[in-house]
């Protein structure tokens, strides 16, 4: 099994677009986007799950069960865990939720 790190990065330390978390993408040109989508095929190809955190976990669950992009049927049909203090076991239906560090 081989483990792919894929982090967006940020000034702020929160990466969004102009009107939002959900925007992170609108400044791309459509051709960076049509890269992007390349490049983030070839990247999940075989992947086995997805790791998220909490935040990562609400965008997700926001945008990619109704997108129509590409890669959105990937993206959702990868078996994903997440790890989460304070979110609802089932917030991302299908989801094995790890609840950590509970205090």
């Amino acid at each position: 099994m081989r483990m792919v790190a894929q982090e967006w990065v940020s000034v702020t330390g929160a990466p969004q677009g102009p009107d939002g978390v959900d925007a992170i993408f609108a400044v791309l040109s459509p051709e960076a986007d049509a890269a992007s989508q390349r490049w983030n095929h070839r990247l999940l190809a075989g992947v086995e799950a997805a790791v998220l955190g909490r935040r990562t976990c609400e965008a997700f669950a926001r945008y990619w069960p109704r997108s129509e992009e590409p890669i959105a049927a990937t993206v959702n049909a990868a078996p994903t865990v997440v790890f989460s203090r304070s979110l609802d076991v089932g917030f991302l239906p299908g989801a094995l939720h790890v609840r950590y560090g509970a205090r």
